[in-house]
């Protein structure tokens, strides 16, 4: 998210919101506390070819990344797929709704 937040930025995070699309989030993935941004949500249709992601079959990155090929993955009504605002070097994750913690506000 370094494009978007910087080191030490402060921010304030809100847990009683509806979450969607474009917002950022903080989210508990396997103990870690992350900041991303949500892409995609429930009934959007995922796919990553040749370090391309795709989503409902649009391009939404540079072809040039280096992520592996994920199959197309239609997400549940819990689902978001996020990923941090620097594809570069961000790691993506597909999560359920009751990880997100909240999202950050500014």
């Amino acid at each position: 998210m370094e494009t978007t937040i910087k080191d030490k930025h402060l921010g304030l995070l809100h847990k009683n919101t509806e979450i969607k699309e474009n917002d950022i989030i903080c989210a508990k993935i396997s103990g870690e506390m992350v900041i991303k941004r949500i892409i995609a949500t429930s009934g959007d249709k995922i796919k990553i070819t040749n370090g391309t992601i795709y989503k409902n079959d649009v391009s939404i990155t540079r072809s040039n990344l280096v992520y592996p090929d994920m199959s197309t993955r239609i997400l549940n009504n819990d689902e978001f797929f996020i990923i941090g605002d620097n594809y570069e070097v961000s790691e993506y994750y597909i999560i359920k709704k009751d990880q997100i913690v909240g999202e950050l506000l500014f």
